[in-house]
């Protein structure tokens, strides 16, 4: 599990410790399509906080450090990836790219958050992301309703706030 935020980190290490979780490692590190110095805005309410593509600290950002899923995998000498779950407030896209080689490799499921307008505020769009997994990366993308799952046919830029399930099915 990866969280770079200070303060989310140490409530997810409560967490961890509070349900004796064995199987998991905590990392306090962000996801991206590169290992660089990155910054996070804290905003005042910190449940809407995220990555700011902006390169200068400010009173309202921390340093956070990021790492790609295909280092992180290179590094750990892990040996499948059956699922990764997204939800980095806009900043999907880089997380995609910089795991494009554990992807094509092992097909993981996987499960993201997608909002148009956190994705633009990073200079990228949902079609832009849909369109990679679908188009590039071979996944067949569903968008998950309540307990329904509903099969994405056209990929457009939206205004809704959804998670889509992303299964990789061989042509």
């Amino acid at each position: 599990s990866f969280e770079p935020v200070p303060f989310l980190f140490e409530r997810l290490k409560t967490n961890f410790n509070l349900n004796h979780f064995h199987n998991i490692s905590l990392q306090k590190l962000a996801v991206s399509d590169k290992k660089e110095e990155l910054f996070f805005e804290i905003p005042d309410n910190k449940n809407s906080a995220g990555i700011s593509l902006n390169k200068e600290k400010s009173s309202k950002s921390d340093v956070v450090y990021s790492i790609t899923i295909d280092e992180f995998v290179r590094q750990h000498n892990i040996p499948t990836v059956d699922f990764i779950k997204i939800d980095v407030e806009g900043f999907e896209n880089f997380v995609i790219n910089g795991g494009v080689s554990t992807l094509i490799k092992f097909h993981p499921i996987l499960f993201i958050e997608i909002d148009n307008k956190n994705l633009n505020k990073n200079e990228t769009s949902e079609k832009q992301l849909l369109t990679q997994l679908q188009d590039k990366l071979g996944y067949v993308l569903y968008k998950v309703d309540g307990n329904r799952t509903i099969k994405i046919t056209s990929i457009q830029d939206t205004n809704e706030h959804y998670d889509v399930l992303c299964i990789f099915e061989m042509n």
